[in-house]
């Protein structure tokens, strides 16, 4: 506490013992530093890009909407309402209006997940639009593997699917919400799960744009979860840091941005 170890001749530590508080909020109350917002331990996080909190089709921040989607009710991570997949058989992608260029390899996405499906398919939680050739367009920024369970991505131009080696198989059926993220950095995507980076960071990144969310668009299969709930895109390659803050936040992100 070098720059407010005393506050107002009272030393912080001793007054943080009595009440049982961090010495932190006690120096945000009495005004001698000021309260950052943006997630626990001052870090912040910024706005994104794109944002929906499980409550419509359409963006609370940004401009997109989603069309082919379910939003159920109830039962979301903060609030009620998230985009429902079914728990069970062939169901179609939520698709964006309009698709989200990652153009230059550098990106992030965050959103809560509920109850993995089990079985053997792939897991298509992003992908690029299928277009009318589907073979030529398997660009997914973060998919789980169809054998191995195993989290990352796979990309048209490498022709592979590049493992993080952390294996899902332990959230299938998860009656909780989990975190989950991927951050490119142009050359790198490093992946996480509630707050952690989850396995190694994979040497790959996807160049060109997601159209799809959380199943394959060419026959409604590759359902990844039942439920996906407040998913948020950055033009930008978030910190882990910033990545713990959401995970540990109580609130909505639109709120923990403001």
């Amino acid at each position: 506490m070098s720059n407010f170890t005393k506050i107002n001749g009272i030393n912080a530590e001793n007054v943080a013992k009595v009440f049982g508080v961090q010495t932190e909020n006690i120096a945000k109350i009495v005004g001698k530093e000021p309260a950052e917002g943006g997630g626990g331990g001052g870090v912040s996080v910024p706005s994104p890009a794109l944002y929906f909190d499980g409550s419509s089709t359409s963006s609370q921040i940004g401009s997109n909407s989603l069309s082919n989607a379910t939003i159920t009710t109830d039962n979301g991570k903060y609030e009620n309402g998230f985009i429902d997949f079914g728990t069970s058989g062939n169901t179609n992608p939520a698709l964006f209006g309009n698709a989200i260029s990652l153009s230059g390899g550098t990106y992030t996405f965050s959103f809560w997940f509920f109850s993995k499906r089990t079985g053997s398919d792939w897991g298509s939680i992003l992908r690029r639009a299928s277009g009318g050739n589907p073979a030529n367009t398997q660009d997914y920024p973060i998919i789980t593997n169809n054998s191995t369970d195993e989290l990352g991505l796979y990309t048209e131009s490498g022709g592979q699917f590049y493992s993080s080696g952390f294996d899902m198989t332990s959230l299938e059926g998860s009656q909780t919400w989990i975190h989950m993220a991927v951050v490119a950095n142009g050359t790198n995507s490093t992946f996480y799960i509630n707050g952690s980076q989850a396995g190694a960071s994979a040497a790959a990144v996807v160049t060109t744009s997601v159209k799809e969310l959380g199943a394959y668009d060419g026959n409604d299969t590759q359902v990844f979860a039942e439920g996906i709930d407040e998913f948020a895109h950055w033009t930008s390659a978030l910190s882990a840091a910033q990545i713990q803050a959401i995970y540990d936040s109580t609130e909505k992100l639109s709120d923990l941005v403001n």
